[in-house]
């Protein structure tokens, strides 16, 4: 049995992983439409978004066509995923450590898809080029281990030491980055004291991809691979998942200025019915007013 276990840790992380972001994906999904803002500036807007105009400063704007730009979207996500611009508008203290360890995951990330790819070939029998993968992927975990390390520890620190930061970081939020922290300085410890580590990694995954039981691996090897494989069936179940959200925050909230038509303003309509239960005394709600009745005050 025991010569099975890596293998059925690797396959049951993957799949908690797999199931626990598509159950939480399509849960934020299927939410009611969010109270609609009128947020500037919008990206989409062609010519009006380095200013913060919108289509609706135009005379006549619901007889015009819309004049979007998907290339100021995509410009505007690439700018907040590899250089975080909000954090570094709104929090600047935390910035250059938040930079070092979402950096560190890119990283990661990238070095994880070079070796699947180099034990995808190294299977098909293309043990040559399989091998020059590593060379890369091996700079890429270097980067990844130090910059994800650095970063890490310096949030973890920022935030036991700030008071600001204490005040609204629960347990969970020191508890993942202490899981990140073992998982990025075991992968360090592992390069520096062993030769090989990452081929290690590498002929791993061909393992998994195999299903070829009784690997053996050293014990470095074997505490990052444990973290990595403890990260992943975490990762759906914390706040973590904030790099799937992110999306739709920006497309259905921040960003979503569709014109209001038949089949949203029946969605409207049907949430404004519902009861409202909040206790706060100043709305006045019993748990059977809904919104409207609320804002009429009867």
């Amino acid at each position: 049995m025991s010569e099975y276990i890596w293998l059925i840790a690797t396959y049951a992380s993957i799949g908690i992983f797999a199931l626990g972001m598509a159950v939480r994906v399509v849960r934020i999904a299927r939410l009611p439409l969010h109270l609609r803002w009128e947020l500037a500036p919008v990206p989409h807007e062609r010519d009006k978004h380095e200013y913060g105009g919108s289509f609706l400063e135009e005379p006549d704007w619901w007889m015009k066509p819309r004049e979007r730009s998907r290339m100021n979207e995509l410009l505007f996500m690439l700018k907040e995923i590899f250089f975080l611009h909000a954090v570094r508008k709104n929090n600047r203290r935390i910035w250059p450590f938040s930079l070092a360890f979402h950096t560190g995951l890119y990283c990661l990330f990238f070095m994880a898809c070079l070796l699947v790819a180099s034990a995808a070939m190294s299977a098909a029998g293309y043990a040559a080029p399989a091998a020059l993968i590593e060379t890369p992927a091996g700079i890429l975990g270097g980067a990844a281990y130090l910059l994800g390390s650095m970063g890490a520890l310096g949030m973890l620190v920022l935030r036991g030491l700030d008071r600001d930061l204490r005040s609204y970081s629960g347990l969970p939020a020191y508890l993942n980055l202490a899981v990140l922290f073992v998982l990025f300085a075991s992968g360090g410890f592992g390069m520096i004291i062993e030769d090989g580590f990452i081929g290690e990694m590498q002929r791993f995954i061909n393992a998994a991809m195999l299903a070829r039981p009784g690997l053996a691996l050293y014990h470095a090897a074997a505490i990052h691979l444990g973290a990595g494989l403890f990260f992943l069936a975490l990762l759906p179940f914390t706040s973590m998942v904030h790099f799937a959200a992110k999306f739709f925050t920006y497309h259905t909230v921040l960003w979503d200025d569709r014109r209001m038509d038949a089949a949203m303003e029946k969605e409207v309509g049907a949430l404004l019915g519902q009861p409202v239960g909040w206790k706060s005394s100043h709305l006045g709600a019993d748990g059977t007013k809904n919104w409207i009745d609320v804002v009429k005050g009867e």
